[in-house]
């Protein structure tokens, strides 16, 4: 039975039946109760499908060649995963500043490696850092820590790939004069 009374807003779609039972949701004595949540954006469970730039890839990979690429994905690896780190560090204790320039940070590095998703939801952060909740720039955080590993496997399978399906540079001809 719906205990909901005309002043009641209708419940967030994320609380579901057991939880609305469970803080008494709909009695107005919830108000007293519990501290009101604010619900969060409809946010994706995964990152986005589109990981990377193919196109950029190779030609990443063309113009630096895999030793240099696989040289600055390590280097995004270890950085990346600090910046993160700071980045929820600053999000806890509110320091949006913080949070909204390693987040510019990681996309300007994320961009060079031709990680698309990184770069989208670092972008995000970056926009929505100012004003967001704290809850909002956590999951925001999180999301973009699995985009971050999601997009460095694909890198190095997709690396990989490439390499392998480049014909492997001819030999320069020898001089007529040896």
């Amino acid at each position: 039975m719906d205990r909901r009374s005309q002043s009641d807003p209708p419940p967030p779609a994320w609380l579901d039946a057991a939880d609305r039972d469970r803080i008494g949701y709909g009695s107005n004595s919830w108000r007293r109760r519990v501290r009101p949540i604010t619900p969060l954006p409809d946010l994706p469970l995964v990152p986005h499908e589109n990981l990377l730039d193919m196109n950029f890839l190779a030609l990443q990979l063309d113009t630096l060649g895999p030793a240099e690429m696989i040289g600055l994905a390590r280097l995004f690896q270890r950085t990346s995963r600090q910046i993160i780190d700071v980045m929820e560090a600053a999000a806890a204790a509110g320091d949006r500043s913080a949070v909204k320039a390693q987040a510019h940070r990681l996309r300007s590095a994320a961009g060079a490696l031709c990680l698309v998703d990184v770069a989208r939801q670092a972008s995000r952060i970056e926009a929505d850092a100012p004003l967001a909740s704290q809850i909002h720039l956590q999951a925001r955080i999180t999301l973009l820590r699995e985009a971050r590993g999601m997009g460095l496997r694909a890198l190095g399978r997709a690396a990989r790939t490439i390499a392998a399906a480049q014909p492997e540079s001819p030999s320069p001809p020898l001089s007529p004069n040896r």
